[in-house]
């Protein structure tokens, strides 16, 4: 191609047979082609070095890629496993938080079930307790009932006594009242 581009000069018609250009400078295309000629083994080798490159490239990108993932899923089993000690040492810890806490509530029912036993035997003792003060009230009741009787019987006796003293000493005045009225008549 370059071959090619170097004749297309040399193959123009110029006016009136003569190989005349007007405007084109044929030194200056010609120095220009003898460069492009001297750097194109640079460039094509340049560009070999690229293709050859290339497949050392993606392979040395797969091997990268390859050591990302290997690292990746050890970094992934390494949380997990982490995550799972953690997730275990939790429920272990929630199993010891519930056994104390059930065990927190057996004391309790227990502790409320001894005081369930000593209240009821409170009330029982309270309740045997009203009952002989209610046997000893009644009693004393009885007992008083039967004082009062027995005083307001005396009392009653002492009284017909005292009644039938107050109507003899009646009499004795009436009588004396009766003489004392009949004498001085």
């Amino acid at each position: 191609m370059l071959a090619e581009l170097e004749e297309l000069p040399d193959r123009a018609h110029g006016l009136f047979g003569k190989r005349i250009l007007f405007g084109f400078d044929h030194s200056r295309f010609s120095t220009l082609v003898l460069k492009i000629r001297a750097n194109l083994p640079q460039d094509v080798k340049s560009a070999r070095d690229v293709v050859r490159n290339r497949a050392r490239i993606v392979g040395s990108a797969r091997e990268q890629a390859d050591r990302l993932i290997t690292e990746a899923r050890t970094e992934a089993e390494r949380i997990v496993d982490d995550a799972r000690r953690s997730a275990e040492a939790e429920i272990a810890r929630g199993a010891r938080e519930a056994e104390r806490m059930v065990e927190d509530a057996r004391l309790t029912v227990a502790r409320m079930i001894d005081e369930t036993e000593v209240m009821r035997m409170a009330r029982q003792e309270a309740n045997d307790f009203v009952s002989r003060a209610e046997a000893e009230a009644a009693e004393i009741r009885e007992g008083a009932n039967k004082y009062a009787r027995d005083v307001l019987a005396n009392l009653e006796q002492y009284m017909s006594q005292a009644l039938a003293v107050i109507h003899r000493g009646q009499q004795v005045l009436e009588e004396e009242l009766g003489r004392n009225t009949g004498s001085a008549s």
